[in-house]
């Protein structure tokens, strides 16, 4: 509010001399200190109190240039007091904003409004703007500005419109112009959104991280063991611990379980159990007792519940191996389609690798396949559930295909709709 010239001269003195913002800001860093600090503090505002009190006389105009710049160097002496106090930590209940206002160096042209704003303007294009209210706003020749309040809470504006926020507490949130986020907490969490909807949750002290898709898949993964827990939108489970041991938990009840050696073991909340080992052979628990073994040649013992033993040959099921995810299940012969009780993976099933044969040959891992192997069996079960040969498969013959699977008719249906482009309720080849 100083300005040169006589007939701005005084008036802006006499604003000064009823409260500016700089000595109220003086006053309120006076208020929060105690002891010597505020002794010393208290000094200062009163020589600087009486150095804007002086009465007016018949100086020069060089004099009052002269004068506007002892005043100024002098509030930046206070400015420089102020910091130090605040920095040694005698400015308890102080923000930084109120006590950070830029220095000024050769070149720099510093303008002092009659509303109390100070605007800096360095010599390297930069400038800082401080406003009667505490408010820093500082810009970049790059286009860069950065809004501060008194209360510590700043944003950063790049040139692309990426924004960082950081609040009072010491949180960061990053938002940028595709979209995707990211937010640094206090305690060093982090949780970031991609522009496609991905968040991630990480926690470097527990090490968990945790991955939510947009279907809303969770996935959680524990970096100090490697166990995963995965959960899928219709409610199915799959723990995997450190040893490698995977479960599937189906919101039915029913129970698949994968053991680091190979072995499957399938059970129903009814009691009906089934145990698979990797050479193909396999045990079969039913919930009246019965208990039915196949062994590798296909020769099949069934345990009647009065203790009887029957032979048989070639049983109803067979045993095949999942070309993804190495896992050996049992299925029935008759099955055109199965899905794998862990990876969901959707076999053929006269195409899947059978396990065991009569001379009891080690199964070699199957081997996975090339996306031209893949369209040629999805072709298949294209043309095998497009009952009425309409080049199309509508959502009956679909249900038809996931009873098959052991899902209900009418699962996937937001799935269904997504794919369904031309909306006419049916799925086209293409789609």
């Amino acid at each position: 509010g100083i300005q040169v010239g006589r007939q701005s001269h005084w008036p802006a003195r006499q604003r000064h001399s009823e409260g500016t913002p700089r000595q109220r800001a003086m006053g309120s860093a006076v208020s929060t200190l105690s002891g010597s600090a505020a002794a010393d503090l208290r000094v200062l505002q009163e020589e600087l109190k009486s150095e804007l009190g002086k009465p007016d006389d018949d100086s020069s105009e060089g004099d009052l240039k002269a004068e506007v710049a002892r005043l100024r160097a002098w509030l930046r002496h206070v400015d420089a007091e102020l910091g130090s106090i605040f920095a040694a930590g005698s400015g308890e209940g102080l923000t930084q904003a109120t006590l950070n206002t830029a220095s000024v160096a050769p070149g720099d042209t510093e303008e002092v409004l009659e509303d109390g704003t100070v605007v800096l303007r360095r010599t390297d294009g930069s400038w800082v703007q401080k406003d009667a209210d505490g408010v820093i706003v500082e810009g970049f020749p790059d286009g860069r500005r950065i809004h501060t309040l008194p209360s510590g809470r700043s944003q950063e504006t790049f040139p692309d419109g990426t924004k960082i926020t950081r609040t009072e507490d010491g949180k960061m949130v990053v938002k940028r112009p595709d979209g995707s986020k990211l937010q640094r907490n206090p305690d060093k969490t982090t949780i970031e959104v991609s522009k496609e909807g991905t968040m991630v949750q990480y926690n470097p002290n527990t090490r968990i991280k945790i991955v939510v898709e947009p279907d809303g898949t969770q996935i959680q993964t524990n970096e100090n063991d490697g166990s995963t827990i995965q959960v899928f939108p219709d409610g199915t489970k799959i723990d995997t611990d450190a040893t490698g041991c995977r479960i599937v938990k189906y919101t039915d009840g029913r129970k698949v379980q994968r053991n680091p050696n190979g072995t499957v073991i399938e059970s129903w909340p009814d009691g009906h159990k089934i145990q698979t080992k990797v050479d193909g052979s396999r045990i079969e628990v039913f919930p009246d007792g019965r208990k039915v073994q196949t062994l590798v040649d296909g020769t099949v013992f069934e345990q009647l519940k009065d203790g009887s033993r029957v032979r048989g040959m070639l049983g109803s099921y067979v045993c095949v191996q999942c070309w993804r995810c190495q896992t050996i299940m049992s299925v029935q012969r008759t099955a055109f389609v199965v899905s794998c009780r862990v990876c969901r993976n959707v076999l053929l099933a006269n195409k899947a690798m059978v396990v065991g044969t009569k001379e009891g040959t080690t199964l070699q891992a199957a081997s996975a396949k090339n996306s031209e192997e893949i369209t040629k069996e999805v072709r298949e079960i294209f043309e095998r559930y497009d009952i009425n040969s309409s080049s199309s498969i509508d959502r009956n013959e679909l249900g038809a295909m996931l009873a098959e699977l052991q899902f209900p008719t009418d699962a996937f249906s937001e799935l269904f709709e997504e794919m369904d482009v031309n909306n006419n309720n049916q799925l086209e080849w293409d789609e």
